[in-house]
């Protein structure tokens, strides 16, 4: 992307890696061939064990590969943002992811709020009814 490239913009089908009960899909191209496509999918099938799929995949996870700093320089001046208001239904979701990243350990509570930014709520491209989330 940083080149000038373009994002792909095929048309995409998905491949469950788990079972009907707990589905791990994952989105390849519809332009593969047959051949390709069974190739594909039993590469994927060999090593599903490196995605993940929800906050509890990912256990142990090495703070030196997954904790983001903000490269800021020690004169900046600290701003706390005023919390922000969200509609009600959108509350709801919000502390259901929360409450996930703080079960898996990916976050937790801060009794020294001395810089803080609010939520964003973002929704996923390809469900627009799940909502993410960023600035934690």
């Amino acid at each position: 992307m940083e080149d000038g490239g373009q994002a792909t913009i095929d048309d995409l089908q998905d491949i469950n890696l788990g079972t009907v009960d707990d589905t791990k899909p994952i989105f390849v191209s519809v332009s593969l061939t047959p051949q390709e496509l069974e190739e594909y999918t039993q590469l994927l099938q060999e090593y599903r064990d490196v995605f993940a799929w929800s906050y509890q995949d990912m256990p142990g996870l090495d703070p030196n590969v997954a904790v983001h700093k903000l490269g800021i320089p020690n004169e900046a001046r600290w701003v706390k943002q005023a919390p922000r208001r969200f509609r009600p239904e959108l509350t709801i979701q919000i502390e259901v992811e929360i409450d996930k990243l703080i079960a898996a350990g990916f976050i937790r509570e801060v009794q020294y709020p001395t810089w803080l930014s609010n939520i964003v709520p973002v929704l996923k491209k390809k469900d627009w009814g799940t909502t993410y989330m960023r600035g934690l």
